[in-house]
């Protein structure tokens, strides 16, 4: 059984849209798969433009067998467009900005958009587990998945898409926020990183059940008195109440909550699709 990663971070240096966090977040990523035994390709700033984000994906799908487990990461900026097709209930497409769409200059042909994305994840075959995790702007429906998980309570329900298609895979993704919502970088730990990954790396064991890693990452992201709400969702057949890798996995600490009393005061400043945070 092989375990395989993509991880990329974008801070679009060199543009007037630059992020600072989202090279940092990669490189967590890229250590805490590592620790887990994934064999990485990472692709950081001028290394992920739209071509070499595509031709990765696709090589690990072409490589990528039934048992196996893939990591597919990206962090940077999300946008938002009309619906191309009509497969949207909002009417709206979602996208992944990779380096070419702002550097040199704004270049939305360069945009992976979600219609792209779930074609590509529909390369993986029968029973390849796949992990997406995307820390960018509206990428709650990214992927274009049939459904789509909410916490109503305590309860985990789930709503389906019955206007797009399933992949053969085993496919999951765990999205920042929703797709109507923004996702943000903070001072974490001494750093910029975003909130979602930052919170992710903390409460996150692949020997949990995804629906309890969505849970803590909820409660988390919510108890640090951040606005924002990740979303999961899943392709057809996938047990969301079982463990995403198995035992044999390295865990990491646990996360630190913050008390209702303590929550910090946040300024937000929106900077094209993530929102850098400053703590007041």
């Amino acid at each position: 059984m092989a375990r395989l990663a993509l991880v990329v971070g974008n801070n679009y240096s060199g543009s007037q849209n630059a992020l600072r966090g989202c090279v940092n977040d990669a490189k967590s990523v890229q250590a805490f798969l590592t620790k887990n035994g994934f064999s990485i390709n990472a692709l950081y700033d001028q290394n992920a433009i739209k071509h070499a984000v595509v031709y990765a994906i696709k090589s690990l799908a072409g490589r990528a067998v039934a048992g196996d487990d893939v990591f597919v990461y990206f962090s940077g900026h999300g946008g938002s467009i009309p619906d191309q097709n009509g497969d949207e209930e909002d009417g709206r497409d979602e996208t992944y900005l990779c380096h070419d769409s702002l550097v040199p200059s704004r270049n939305p042909s360069k945009d992976l958009v979600d219609d792209e994305l779930h074609a590509l994840s529909c390369l993986f075959k029968a029973d390849v587990r796949v992990l997406f995790v995307s820390d960018s702007c509206h990428s709650g429906t990214v992927l274009d998945l049939p459904l789509s998980y909410r916490l109503s309570g305590t309860s985990l329900q789930y709503t389906t898409n019955g206007r797009v298609s399933s992949p053969a895979a085993k496919v999951i993704l765990i999205s920042g926020c929703q797709d109507n919502q923004y996702s943000m970088e903070s001072f974490i730990d001494g750093k910029v990183c975003g909130v979602m990954t930052s919170h992710l790396i903390k409460i996150a064991s692949p020997a949990l059940p995804m629906s309890t890693i969505y849970r803590n990452l909820v409660a988390s992201i919510t108890r640090d008195g951040y606005d924002q709400i990740p979303l999961l969702s899943t392709s057809k057949g996938v047990n969301v109440d079982a463990s995403w890798l198995g035992t044999n996995i390295s865990r990491p600490s646990e996360a630190i909550v913050v008390p209702e009393a303590k929550k910090r005061k946040l300024m937000r400043k929106r900077v094209n699709g993530r929102i850098v945070v400053v703590h007041a």
